[in-house]
């Protein structure tokens, strides 16, 4: 087995890569728990969702210092999230592992797919706020991304952030500073509900991973108007058809 302390500089490379686009970081941690550390579906999952809690909540730390975060459509959404990633959690406890792999390798595929069918603007033109009752027709986004979360520790920031700021007309910047804000939420809701079913994360590796992803969440909001987030989506887009493929193959 693969020493746990790789997953220190591999913390701060997708704490980099989230905070910076405002991809979930599940979508990421999951697979190489699996495909790395060779974790079962069940323990990786769990792992990604209270590593995930370290890397948002930095990332959200530094957005909060910008002002950058719009709390109270945090506070909204989090309203129908908090349902979803707790209802996911639960029934993650039934599905077997293999089919917890199975879904996420097809999700890996789809998240790809949609990334490079669904025009995105990049730029940072737009709103710094959204006006109140504005995000109120988009209340299901929040619930069915988190149960996802909750299920296979997907971020919510694949789904959000594009409703965010193609829809809503949020600045990129601004969009994911506040989705940041929520998968933090998320996280400890969707951890907390794992843990009580007893699924316990190796320490070990959070030891080495929590470090990494705190680092990574104060680079990414510091390089958001410096890199081209357009190159960064092309290469995840290539990364995810790689994973997703890579998943479904060592199932069978």
């Amino acid at each position: 087995m693969i020493s746990a302390w790789i997953t220190f500089p591999a913390g701060i490379a997708i704490a980099t890569v989230s905070t910076l686009t405002g991809i979930g970081g599940g979508i990421l941690w999951a697979p190489f728990f699996l495909l790395i550390l060779k974790l079962t579906p069940h323990d990786a999952i769990v792992l990604s969702l209270i590593i995930q809690i370290f890397g948002q909540g930095s990332g959200a730390i530094a957005n909060y210092k910008l002002k950058k975060i719009d709390w109270h459509l945090v506070c909204y959404f989090c309203y129908f999230a908090i349902p979803g990633v707790i209802m996911g959690s639960y029934v993650a406890n039934f599905v077997p592992g293999k089919n917890l792999a199975l879904f996420l390798g097809i999700m890996c595929m789809i998240a790809a797919f949609a990334f490079l069918l669904i025009p995105e603007e990049y730029g940072d033109e737009g709103r710094n706020k959204i006006p109140k009752g504005e995000a109120t027709k988009f209340w299901w986004a929040p619930f069915v991304s988190s149960f996802l979360a909750g299920l296979l520790s997907i971020g919510i920031g694949n789904w959000l952030v594009p409703i965010l700021n193609t829809r809503l007309r949020l600045k990129m910047s601004c969009a994911v500073a506040n989705v940041l804000g929520i998968m933090f939420i998320v996280g400890i809701g969707g951890s907390l509900v794992h843990l009580i079913l007893g699924h316990f994360p190796d320490w070990k590796i959070l030891f080495w991973g929590i470090p990494g992803v705190f680092l990574g969440g104060q680079i990414g909001p510091r390089l958001v108007r410096h890199i081209n987030e357009n190159h960064i989506k092309e290469a995840f887009i290539f990364l995810l058809t790689l994973t997703g493929c890579h998943i479904i193959f060592n199932l069978y």
